[in-house]
């Protein structure tokens, strides 16, 4: 058994004896109710940009670093590690912003990241990097399957995955449950250190992340250079105007000029 296999299962163990269900700070190193594993296919995720896995020190990774360094300083040490990626339109590039700041995030020394695709409109975080979950979030809102059962083990250090499993015509209804509330309270509050982000469909064609949002400690609404208009942006801003706007990423900035090749933070 790996060390890292052993630091799981002692943390399981001494979960299993708390009464409290927040978890011992000492032991916030891992997730410990993770169970399955499904390895990150490296070539898949180059292909679909997902920068922050490389260790060749590019502009778009440093972007990357850059808006995790201004998100951490916004929000750590205050409680507020439970955000929403949303966009105004759909192929904004929200999902991948979402993994590539929950990567960033995880590589940080005392961080560790659970990474939930809520997306249940069109979700698209396992294909971007490569995996092929047989279950996820909708079966633990309709078919009440255990958390412990859905989440992924990446083989990204730190970094814990919890796919959709599926399409819900009625996501909307699904993500306002009292099911959908318990979760959020269960992620946020049994790993103190650890960032919970959440893919979530986008603003103008959906109702589902005007919902989710409000148990949202923080949004960041992604928009296109070149794509989304302003008065888009207007109106996704105006859905969002009664919650914790962080901050908006403008993606692909080498449409508009050469200094930012990736993401821009504002």
């Amino acid at each position: 058994m790996s060390k890292i296999e052993e630091a799981l299962a002692k943390a399981k163990q001494t979960r299993q004896g708390e009464q409290s269900p927040i978890h011992d700070a000492s032991m916030e190193i891992s997730p410990a109710y993770t169970t399955v594993f499904q390895e990150v296919n490296p070539s898949v995720a180059e292909e679909n940009r997902m920068v922050a896995l490389s260790e060749v020190n590019t502009q778009a990774t440093e972007q990357i670093r850059i808006l995790r360094t201004q998100i951490l300083q916004k929000t750590e040490g205050q409680g507020n590690n439970c955000l929403m990626i949303t966009s105004a339109l759909d192929g904004e590039g929200k999902s991948t912003l979402a993994a590539n700041l929950a990567i960033a995030i995880a590589r940080e020394v005392h961080r560790t990241v659970l990474l939930v695709d809520a997306d249940l409109r069109r979700p698209a975080l396992h294909e971007l990097f490569g995996l092929k979950p047989e279950a996820g979030l909708m079966h633990y809102l309709l078919d009440h399957v255990p958390i412990e059962d859905l989440l992924i083990r990446t083989g990204v250090e730190k970094l814990t995955f919890l796919p959709a499993g599926g399409s819900l015509p009625n996501s909307t209804e699904i993500l306002r449950s009292p099911r959908m509330q318990e979760l959020i309270r269960e992620v946020k509050m049994r790993y103190r250190d650890r960032y919970v982000i959440f893919d979530s469909s986008p603003l103008l064609p959906t109702a589902d992340p005007m919902v989710l949002s409000q148990f949202m400690d923080g949004v960041i609404l992604v928009v296109r250079a070149e794509r989304t208009a302003r008065s888009h942006l207007a109106e996704a801003l105006g859905h969002l105007k009664e919650r914790n706007v962080l901050g908006v990423v403008m993606n692909d900035q080498s449409a508009v000029d050469d200094i930012y090749s990736t993401y821009k933070y504002d």
